[in-house]
């Protein structure tokens, strides 16, 4: 979660409202590396907050970060895997009962109330309470000193994009905070660019000096198909749903799927590089880090980054 709100300014009230189904993966066109050259980033969507009772959609977004270590995208795919390989949660119902009418016509999905940072059920929120108690902890454990608490990551954003070039309208622009005027709230939609390179530490100055190393790692389609290997048949399910019932088409879903498409591969590439620093970390105990491919895969690593 500090991550999180490191990277993209979340407040504490959002980021516990945080939903599956607010996460998206877009492609920024980024002409400064080179004409036509996108980078990926992970977007979140947020639609009610301290400073938004109204339902407005307000988009939070992150890029690849240049230290690992800090890289909230790393640590959500991170997340992911451990529920779902190290807790060893069953894959839930991303299907649609339209038969339910208390729900709409488009029926009850309970997959929408599912949290990134849940409690003890993934459509239970952390409380306040339990999201503070581990933020202290964490200052404590780090000696960090700040009043601050759940708003911590808002600082630092504001006070990392501006060391990195972000200019102060840019800032706001990418934590949300507001202006007068209608122009941010009803016309101008999109991320700032320099604000998503500055906060992952590059000069916001010069957009074309973002690249990661790691990110030119290509692993194996078996180990990308053995992280969530339900997703396939999970995406064969989706579309078989729509072609059956209009009512069950669910663009989140197709987001959603993307998103952890994408993470199979980002996760791949991180785990390779972390793996080279500390090959005895507990994570790697599990597949498909504990294999041999793997293991390959990671060992040409520092040949390549």
């Amino acid at each position: 979660m500090l991550l999180t709100s490191l990277s993209m300014a979340f407040r504490g009230d959002n980021l516990r409202s945080l939903l599956w189904s607010d996460l998206s993966v877009r492609q920024i066109p980024m002409y400064d590396i080179q004409l036509g050259h996108k980078v990926p980033a992970l977007i979140f969507m947020a639609n009610n907050g301290k400073t938004n009772q109204n339902g407005w959609t307000d988009k939070f977004g992150a890029f690849h970060h240049h230290l690992i270590e800090l890289c909230s995208i790393g640590s959500i795919t991170l997340q992911l895997y451990s529920h779902f390989h190290i807790q060893n949660n069953t894959v839930p119902n991303f299907g649609a009962d339209v038969t339910d009418r208390n729900f709409g016509e488009y029926g009850q999905r309970d997959w929408y109330r599912y949290h990134v940072f849940y409690a003890s059920r993934l459509d239970a929120p952390m409380s306040y309470e339990a999201h503070r108690s581990r933020i202290n902890a964490l200052h404590l454990q780090h000696e960090i000193s700040i009043t601050k608490v759940t708003h911590t990551g808002r600082s630092f954003t504001a006070q990392n994009t501006c060391s990195h070039g972000v200019s102060a309208s840019d800032t706001k622009a990418f934590g949300g905070w507001s202006e007068s005027g209608s122009f941010r709230s009803c016309y101008d939609c999109e991320l700032p660019i320099d604000a998503l390179v500055g906060s992952a530490m590059f000069n916001a100055r010069q957009p074309g000096t973002y690249f990661i190393p790691r990110d030119v790692l290509d692993p194996l389609l078996s180990l990308k198909t053995a992280i969530f290997p339900w997703l396939e048949d999970q995406e064969r399910a989706m579309r078989a749903w729509a072609e059956a019932e209009a009512l069950t088409k669910d663009i989140a879903l197709v987001q959603f799927f993307r998103v952890l498409a994408w993470f199979c591969h980002v996760l791949l590439q991180d785990m390779a590089v972390l793996y080279s620093w500390n090959p005895g970390a507990l994570v790697f105990q599990h597949p498909p880090f504990n294999t041999v491919t793997f293991r390959a895969f990671a060992a040409d690593t520092d040949t390549t980054t």
